[in-house]
């Protein structure tokens, strides 16, 4: 087990191990498996072979393509050099591709990993204690993808500790990621996975149903991933055909979790226990934890306040300041950073007795119709208190009268037969009237954007569609 890590490239453990399996990759027509020694190796073919390229220390090397065995090699091996990994999510449209290649300065653009490879030992470059490892960029979807500067030492921190956690259990873990590399949730999970000397099965993106197979081909035992993946993987019609008693864990995060979810997950997984987790990419992964008194964590809950991590709420929006907080956006202002040196959310919290925190949403959803605050979360838990609803999606469009008016995209349960105007009186029966769905649309699947997130911006293409035909 690692105690210590001074670049984040050397997180792959060989002490524990070097002829354990730590990655099967599916990527490929047929799995492939790689072992810590082989891993070890080729992240430093690849700090040569780009070496050999004219890289050097603070370059940037952008990196655009699917999850692989080569991705995560050539990740550990960009920073072995001393230069910088920028993560591109390869979902967003060719403009915002070049935007971040040109903002961030990136020397090369990686979309195969098999081009730079050049065998053999490579001295591992010992970073400063604010040199950058990695940019990652969010989404883009409040504006321009932002590059969020993580250093080696700052994220450390949150590695370590998500190891230290939990050793009895991390060389147990046979864990299955599906979440895109790119994006902070997958990546954590690697990290934490390979500092812990766990086994990942490693998809290439996510599909609900090659999920469903690995878990029962490999024995899976532990899950991490975004509500939404889980909620797709439980909508599957032969669900009930894969045996799922392997799974003992599953952690989730990156959007709130309804009880309806969880329940689900209760059904189907009946072996596992289910965490719920907070972690923003500008801040770090796994922002809470347990109790000091081992109260149990009510299972909407994300936790409680973390050692060493500061919080607190201002107008129910929380601000952090956190050991593993960026440094800053890569050539940008942070008007999200207060005086004193805390992030602005922007994510809506509760707290309650216990001091048990609660994600409720993002404040930036919210919208106003007919002067009164619509929280799109809401209505959602709402809809889906009713047993016909699987899940649901909230959105807020634009209305000449009130502003913005309330609309629902809704997944039933197998077998519902409920209509659009039950459910909408369903709503106005349980909840004030301005929050009621003024159209109910029922779907078979939500799309995803890249990050595995609903794709809030092609639900609200469809439904300015449909509301025109409608005309």
């Amino acid at each position: 087990m690692l105690e210590t890590i001074t670049n984040i490239g050397k997180t792959i453990d060989l002490y524990a191990g070097p002829s354990k399996v730590a990655i099967i990759d599916l990527s490929y027509p047929e799995p492939k498996s790689i072992t810590y020694q082989e891993l070890d190796n080729m992240a430093n073919a690849v700090a040569r072979g780009l070496s050999s390229q004219g890289i050097q220390i603070g370059n940037k090397v952008a990196m655009l393509a699917d999850n692989s065995i080569g991705y995560v090699a050539t990740f550990f091996g960009i920073m072995r050099i001393g230069a910088i990994p920028v993560l591109i999510n390869n979902k967003l449209t060719p403009e915002q591709i070049s935007f971040i290649v040109n903002e961030s300065e990136s020397k090369l653009v990686l979309t195969k990993f098999d081009e730079y490879l050049d065998c053999g030992e490579f001295e591992t470059y010992q970073p400063n204690e604010e040199d950058p490892a990695f940019l990652l960029y969010t989404s883009g979807s409040y504006g321009d993808p932002k590059g969020a500067v993580i250093t080696h030492k700052r994220h450390a921190w949150s590695i370590l500790r998500y190891t230290t956690n939990d050793k009895a259990w991390s060389s147990k873990r046979i864990t299955l990621i599906s979440a895109p590399l790119y994006h902070a949730n997958g990546l954590t999970t690697l990290e934490g996975s390979v500092a812990g000397h766990s086994t990942i099965v490693l998809l290439p993106k996510f599909d609900a149903q090659v999920c469903l197979q690995s878990i029962e081909k490999y024995k899976i035992n532990t899950i991490y991933g975004i509500p939404t993946m889980l909620a797709m993987m439980m909508q599957e019609s032969n669900i009930s055909d894969f045996n799922l008693t392997s799974v003992r864990q599953i952690r989730l995060a990156s959007s709130p979790m309804s009880q309806k979810l969880i329940n689900n997950i209760n059904r189907y997984f009946p072996n596992t226990i289910i965490t719920n987790n907070y972690g923003i990419t500008e801040v770090g992964p796994g922002l809470f934890g347990a109790h000091p008194d081992n109260l149990p964590r009510p299972p909407t809950s994300v936790g409680y306040p973390y050692p060493g991590i500061e919080y607190r709420l201002v107008n129910g929006i929380l601000e952090i300041k956190s050991p593993s907080m960026m440094t800053s956006y890569y050539k940008r202002e942070n008007p999200s950073i207060t005086k004193d040196g805390f992030f602005i959310t922007n994510d809506l919290f509760e707290v309650d007795q216990h001091g048990f925190y609660y994600f409720k949403g993002r404040a930036d959803d919210m919208f106003k119709c007919g002067g009164n605050s619509v929280y799109p979360s809401q209505v959602e838990k709402l809809l889906e208190k009713h047993p016909s609803v699987a899940s649901a999606f909230v959105l807020g469009l634009p209305d000449d009268i009130k502003g913005y008016r309330p609309y629902a995209f809704v997944i039933l349960e197998r077998g519902s037969t409920i209509t659009e105007e039950e459910l909408k009186e369903y709503t106005l029966q349980n909840g004030p009237a301005y929050q009621h769905p003024r159209r109910v649309w029922f779907v078979d699947r939500f799309p995803l954007a890249g990050t595995n997130k609903i794709n809030k911006k092609e639900l609200e293409n469809i439904a300015v569609s449909l509301l025109t035909n409608q005309k």
